[in-house]
């Protein structure tokens, strides 16, 4: 793992999966990688998939997206549209408004009548498509402003909109500085 933390410092993205039952130490395992992390000039983003959350769409991105933007679970809608939109301006400039309704779906966050075209009209397949581009430029964004760990715990319990977002985004590992860290155990079914 240190070798992979090493890496993103020099610019190198990578994959890490970190496989193992309940009580091998995993969780020690990650402090002691998110303690290494911090120490150097790296950001750290997490989000954790849930037992129950296999029917909610994108579970551990909105995690991710809270984190990364300082949404609390007790914002005001306003407020988290506020902090959403902020943040992205911080990161895009004059182009934030081109991912601004996107995310704020991502983030189940009521589009003001502004945005509210572009993420009415397209059908299903076309909002996730554009999702997961605003995604990806996200996160292509944040690693190569600062070297960025992905975590994505408990990756056994995630849906498949997640699955497949991270599918898209595993390419940007060969490209920036992006280590996506998956975090899972061999038979979530088991004990």
């Amino acid at each position: 793992i240190q070798q992979e933390l090493d890496g993103l410092l020099s610019g190198k993205g990578g994959i890490l999966v970190l496989t193992g039952e309940p009580g091998a130490g995993k969780s020690r395992l990650l402090a002691e990688t998110r303690r290494q992390a911090n120490s150097g000039n790296r950001l750290w983003l997490e989000g954790r998939a849930v037992s129950y959350g296999r029917s909610l769409s994108y579970w551990p991105f909105i995690e991710i997206l809270k984190n990364c933007f300082d949404i609390q679970d007790d914002d005001a809608e306003d407020e988290s549209w506020r902090k959403l939109g902020q943040g992205l301006e911080s990161l895009f400039a004059e182009r934030a408004p081109e991912l601004l309704p996107y995310l704020a779906t991502v983030l189940t966050l009521r589009v003001p009548p502004a945005y509210e075209d572009r993420v009415k009209y397209p059908d299903g397949q076309g909002l996730g498509r554009q999702v997961f581009l605003c995604m990806r430029q996200l996160f292509q964004q944040l690693a190569l402003r600062q070297p960025l760990v992905l975590l994505l715990e408990d990756w056994h319990w995630a849906d498949q909109s997640s699955i497949e977002l991270a599918e898209h985004l595993l390419p940007l590992t060969d490209t920036t500085p992006l280590l996506a860290f998956f975090v899972t155990r061999p038979d979530p079914e088991g004990p």
